[in-house]
């Protein structure tokens, strides 16, 4: 006999629910239990039911969606909650799987994912986007570029980091503007913060200091840049 996946169906928008929950119970093996337009309209449709997967279907998680969430685990323990988001933002990835998520989709997905998607989480996988495990990656290999550098150059700013990069590579302030796309002015403001944050009294010595701590490799055409430029 086939074992059906009880689904709750959450979309702030009522034509794309629709046409949503049409989907799923298109799946022999899916049956659509309930359905709501924000997490919090859930709870009184799924109470008789058994809950094995909540596709939350929102924009962005609100506070009200992050509570209802929580009643809802409460209540259903082995259930899973699956976010079909419209942004790889940091915070909205890290919200989702602070809050147990198993899986989270771009709505950009193929709908023939998204099923695909259901039957991962329920059992037991752990399903992304590629662009969601992008993020993740480069979040991680971040941590630990962070967690590499020498103390005080935890102090930098990601975007200080990026210019002070450029600069150990001995590029002038207008080639770093130009490919980091900032305005040479920029640039020189940012050097002027980094060395006071380093306690460097010029680029050269920041440069050297680069280079004796790993920060990156020798700079371009093996010269240092000039203290002039």
């Amino acid at each position: 006999m086939l074992e059906h996946i009880g689904v709750a169906v959450v979309h702030d928008h009522d034509l794309m629910r629709a046409g949503l929950t049409a989907i799923l119970r298109a799946e022999p093996d899916l049956r659509v239990v309930g359905e709501a337009g924000q997490a919090v309209g859930l709870a009184g449709h799924t109470a008789e039911v058994r809950l094995d997967v909540v596709l939350l279907a929102v924009p962005v998680l609100e506070h009200d969606d992050v509570r209802a969430l929580r009643s809802l685990r409460r209540r259903n323990p082995d259930a899973a909650f699956l976010l079909l988001g419209t942004s790889a933002d940091d915070d909205s990835i890290h919200l989702a799987l602070s809050e147990g998520a198993a899986g989270y989709l771009l709505h950009t997905s193929p709908q023939q994912k998204v099923a695909e998607a259901i039957r991962a989480v329920h059992a037991g996988e752990r399903v992304f986007s590629r662009a969601i495990q992008e993020r993740l990656i480069g979040a991680f290999l971040e941590r630990d570029r962070r967690d590499a550098a020498p103390p005080v150059l935890r102090e930098l700013t990601d975007r200080q980091a990026e210019v002070f990069r450029e600069l150990a590579r001995g590029l002038s302030n207008a080639e770093i503007g130009a490919r980091l796309h900032l305005s040479e002015a920029t640039v020189k403001k940012y050097i002027t913060r980094i060395l006071a944050t380093l306690g460097m009294r010029d680029r050269v010595q920041a440069v050297v200091f680069a280079h004796q701590n790993g920060v990156t490799g020798t700079g371009r055409n093996g010269h240092s840049p000039s203290a002039s430029r």
